[in-house]
């Protein structure tokens, strides 16, 4: 049956070829153009020279001098047209942008960057690559995103719980892209809260419209999750905390009712081991150990059930890792050695356990990490005379695990106070390199300071280590 609307028929004589029917289109829908362009510049200043009328103008110009493309009504014109206008203003940023080269990218939230576009040329490129990104890994979340961030749907013509459910987790996605913990990312992380805030809000929507419906449940349960799990700094440690908290009760709740749901228990054990992270960072190390326990426990439950399931094994490494740690910072010496050579132990003995065991060697080289990390937080906690045997124990843990030297002479500058004897040592085979500098005969107080792995879901392990790290390190390995 043949289109009766007016709209619909240009868009499709349009489609066909008919490049006239741009000029009779464009006055239907001038309106809506206009308001999709106000979008895309507010915020700017008042007498800027791209106006939303000049935009418009630009897009047309654009559309009229390139092969008509496919489209089918009027929604989907109204998509291309956002593209295309998004799209003149990546390029004039990219352009301002590359006369400034070399200043740094700034970090804002969502409603910042929403707002930013020509006067921010970094800002646009930034929001570009991440949309660019979910769009290689999904086309039609990207375009859900483009449609709402930049406009062109209606409110009506987003309310459906699908168009919803699709954009929540499009936000997560671009998330993950600007700061995800475990993820390559464009290290910003105001910009993924911001996202992040975004799937929470919709998640809290579906979930209010049926509090029964346990796929809402674990679909906001596991969008807290990241939220509470991106880099903050010390002050909002509480703020991601409490995100934390309410994902792993809601996750629990939802193992409860279905003990035997893989990606539940999976999810609630990241979300356990985090929530440590977030207790440690706010120094309640009785509560940081309880959280971590409970994830290696949960981790322990579904390795006992699949031996060869790496992501549990993995799970169990970083959260017993953590008890290591937490345990080292409470000032209890023999746990924390206790806990650290448990953990390697229990790297070791799973290498042979499963397939991809370069993944399960990596565990043990993290594990080993750890180790020397404790001896650091005990050196910095101990007298004097025992400071010196905790930095060499830290440096002779890497000694002897990783063995293969590598060329310290660009690090070694970067080290106050430090002696040409300080120990580099390559994570072999692995892409990167572990550092641990400890001088020797100089002061007891001279710094020493060993890299710790995060993990990356694609390959990329970035250094942490706790305190105030001197001694530069990256590491690289493949997440999981």
């Amino acid at each position: 049956m043949a289109p009766t609307n007016p709209i619909t028929v240009l868009v499709h004589e349009y489609a066909s070829g008919d490049k006239g029917a741009l000029d009779r289109l464009l006055p239907l829908v001038y309106v809506e153009l206009r308001r999709i362009a106000e979008k895309h510049l507010r915020g700017e200043r008042p007498n800027h020279t791209l106006q939303p009328t000049a935009l418009v103008h630009e897009m047309y110009a654009r559309l009229a001098g390139q092969a008509p493309p496919e489209v089918r009504d009027r929604i989907h014109f109204l998509s291309v047209a956002a593209q295309v206008m998004r799209q003149i203003l990546i390029d004039h940023a990219r352009t301002k942008y590359a006369q400034k080269r070399g200043g740094r990218l700034d970090k804002l939230s969502l409603d910042e960057a929403q707002e930013a576009c020509v006067e921010k040329p970094a800002v646009m490129v930034r929001i570009d690559d991440a949309l660019n990104e979910l769009a290689r890994q999904d086309v039609r979340k990207a375009k859900l995103i483009e449609m709402r961030f930049f406009g062109g749907l209606t409110a009506e013509e987003s309310a459906s719980v699908v168009y919803k459910r699709n954009l929540m987790i499009a936000y997560g996605h671009v998330g993950d892209v600007l700061g995800s913990p475990i993820a390559y990312n464009l290290s910003n992380s105001e910009g993924a809260r911001a996202y992040y805030r975004r799937a929470v809000a919709i998640g809290e929507e579906i979930r209010n419209a049926d509090p029964h419906d346990s796929t809402a449940e674990f679909d906001l349960a596991s969008g807290l999750e990241p939220l509470g799990m991106v880099d903050v700094s010390p002050s909002r440690a509480a703020e991601s905390l409490a995100a934390l908290q309410r994902s792993v009760r809601m996750l629990e709740t939802l193992v409860a009712a279905d003990p035997h749901k893989l990606p539940f228990k999976r999810t609630l054990a990241l979300a356990q081991e985090y929530e440590g992270l977030r207790l440690r960072d706010l120094r309640r190390y009785a509560e940081a150990i309880a959280s971590y326990r409970q994830s290696v426990a949960l981790s322990d439950a579904m390795l006992k059930t699949n031996p060869a399931d790496r992501v549990a094994l993995s799970q169990a490494v970083a959260s017993s890792r953590g008890v290591a740690a937490a345990m080292a910072m409470a000032g209890d010496r023999a746990g924390s050695l206790r806990q650290a050579r448990a953990t390697i132990a229990l790297a070791k003995a799973n290498v042979n356990a499963g397939p991809e065991k370069a993944h399960r060697q990596r565990y043990v080289a993290e594990s080993t990490l750890e180790m020397g990390s404790v001896y650091e937080i005990l050196a910095k906690q101990s007298p004097a005379a025992r400071q010196r045997p905790d930095w060499q124990a830290a440096r002779s843990t890497l000694l002897q695990h990783l063995p293969t030297e590598c060329d310290h002479s660009q690090w070694q500058a970067d080290v106050p106070g430090s002696s040409r004897s300080a120990a580099c040592q390559e994570l072999a085979g692995r892409g990167g390199c572990a550092f641990v500098g400890v001088s020797t005969g100089a002061p007891l107080t001279a710094p020493g300071s060993v890299y710790k792995l995060t993990r990356a879901s694609n390959g990329n392990a970035r250094g942490r280590t706790a305190g105030r790290p001197r001694v530069a390190a990256m590491g690289r390995a493949p997440y999981r």
